[in-house]
């Protein structure tokens, strides 16, 4: 069902890359976003492992933005999020992409 929906990321970002411009694209719609905090905890986890890890990955915390209000349309497509101006050497690390309906 169409619809308008708060779109909420999860992220970490290092300092120099604050300012970074993000776009979500689904089909005609785009919300832009800017990224003014930034938050790069450290990764964790390892400090209790017994044996080295192989492919298991540490934990971080990410910090959740609010990035807008997005219009979807009903049916398939393509939801991109693009980093569009990237200050610093890096972009951020996106943990999750948060959908919420707006009734």
């Amino acid at each position: 069902e169409s619809g308008r929906f708060a779109i909420e990321m999860h992220y970490t970002c290092e300092p120099a890359d604050t300012g970074l411009e993000l776009a979500l694209r689904f089909g005609n719609s785009e919300i832009l976003a800017t990224v003014t905090e930034a938050h790069n905890p450290p990764a964790r986890g390892n400090e209790h492992d017994r044996v080295p890890r192989n492919t298991e990955s540490l934990v971080k915390d990410f910090k959740p933005m609010q990035l807008g209000v997005i219009q979807l349309d009903k049916g398939p497509g393509e939801l991109t999020l693009q980093a569009t101006k990237i200050p610093g050497e890096h972009g951020p690390e996106v943990r999750l992409l948060m959908l919420r309906r707006i009734p």
